[in-house]
């Protein structure tokens, strides 16, 4: 998917609706997507490094504890928004299932 798609996708999205013109401005520059093959595993339960927002545009994430299967999240949805909050550790994983497109944003 094409990081213009890719973005519009995401700012259509309800959680981002309320904001101004000039912030979903700012909010698509911020934005990193990038492509995740299946099997690859982008969030690690514990980790603690910079508190970052994924959203899977397309495809889907296996979302896990303790090597738990806890949910299979399709597209489009958000995955560690507690973390841009509290700023804590991970609380699950997260690997691709397909093929992903994603969408990044970091705390700072």
């Amino acid at each position: 998917m094409k990081r213009k798609a890719a973005t519009a996708q995401v700012l259509e999205m309800p959680i981002f609706g309320g904001l101004s013109a000039a912030t979903r401005k700012q909010l698509a520059r911020d934005l990193q997507i990038d492509q995740i093959g299946a099997g690859s595993c982008f969030l690690i339960e514990e980790d603690a490094s910079e508190p970052e927002l994924f959203i899977v545009v397309d495809g889907e994430v296996a979302i896990t504890v303790e090597d738990r299967l806890l949910v299979l999240n399709e597209s489009p949805t958000l995955i560690g928004l507690l973390s841009m909050v509290d700023e804590a550790p991970r609380t699950a994983s997260a690997t691709a299932f397909s093929d992903v497109t994603l969408a990044r944003l970091s705390h700072g």
